[in-house]
């Protein structure tokens, strides 16, 4: 029989008070199941929420409704810290970037590193998203990406210096730029990817991928130097022979013209289309509008 515990809620109290990071964590009540599955744990957190600083009024990072952690008791004995899965659903996140590219979340849950400190290596095998409302403001750009994920899950390993993730995602993207919504507003994404990202040279891998936008589909790959001012190395194909390719970049107010159009004309193919650069110096909507150079007509019937 499954034996649950639970634990008040600490009322305003955090273990960040024990921790030595600028942020304050606060937590509401969680439940521990013991005998369930054992020496398989799960831990539930209600009402998690994360602030800049420990001060009056910071601003808010996270607030997510519940936390489902899973994990084998004797694997953490072991010293081996194999997490089974994660469950986060129903939350915001107010991420920043930073000029300096630092984030907000990163300063917060930062704390002092000892001299004699080695690197753990995690797994995590399974986790998964739902309802989460996630804004991440670039400064340097003034740009937000709002990112609404109806659900999605994956699995990452961190061994020495790289992290290895698999990521399968659907959500809804809108981008302000300067307090005004930009022709990417309420555009439905599909994401299937594998990607590693290197510590030591910041450089992020992106395997083969899947990617859904409307109804376009585009296949994606290649590279993104973090550190190198986010230099970008990719290749994006389209996989549909028709409008769709067009349409899944357009306004909203001017997709039923290109459907009209894809009526009159046919169908069109999308080149592969190869982009590299800093992102710093390209804004969200050239990265949209030199997609549309990759198209034409078919020629003949």
């Amino acid at each position: 029989m499954c034996k649950t515990i639970k634990r008040r809620s600490l009322k305003g109290r955090s273990p960040s008070s024990i921790w030595s990071i600028k942020g304050f964590v606060k937590i509401g009540d969680s439940e521990l199941s013991l005998w369930g599955n054992f020496p398989d744990i799960s831990i539930k957190v209600y009402d998690v929420q994360i602030f800049e600083t420990k001060e009056d009024g910071a601003p808010l990072i996270m607030d997510v409704k519940d936390i489902y952690i899973g994990f084998n008791l004797w694997d953490i004995v072991n010293g081996n810290y194999d997490i089974q899965s994660i469950l986060v659903e129903d939350g915001v996140f107010n991420l920043v970037i930073h000029e300096n590219n630092t984030t907000n979340i990163q300063l917060a849950l930062e704390a002092p590193t000892p001299a004699d400190s080695t690197t753990t290596n995690i797994h995590l095998k399974k986790i998964k998203f739902k309802n989460l409302d996630v804004h991440t403001l670039d400064e340097a750009t003034n740009t937000d990406v709002e990112k609404f994920i109806y659900s999605g899950q994956g699995g990452f390993i961190q061994k020495d210096s790289i992290i290895a993730g698999h990521i399968d995602t659907e959500l809804e993207l809108n981008v302000i730029k300067d307090g005004d919504t930009t022709f990417i507003r309420k555009k439905h994404f599909e994401l299937h990817t594998d990607v590693s990202y290197n510590e030591d040279t910041g450089i992020l891998d992106i395997e083969p991928s899947g990617i859904v936008m409307e109804n376009g589909d585009f296949e994606l790959v290649g590279s993104i130097d973090i550190l190198n001012d986010v230099d970008l190395d990719l290749t994006i194909t389209g996989t549909k022979p028709n409008f769709d390719m067009l349409i899944a970049f357009a306004p909203a107010d001017v997709i039923p013209v290109f459907g009209a159009l894809q009526q009159r004309w046919g169908n069109l193919l999308f080149r592969d289309h190869r982009r590299s650069g800093q992102f710093r110096k390209q804004t969200f909507y050239q990265c949209g509008i030199w997609s549309w150079e990759g198209l034409f007509r078919e020629q003949g019937e």
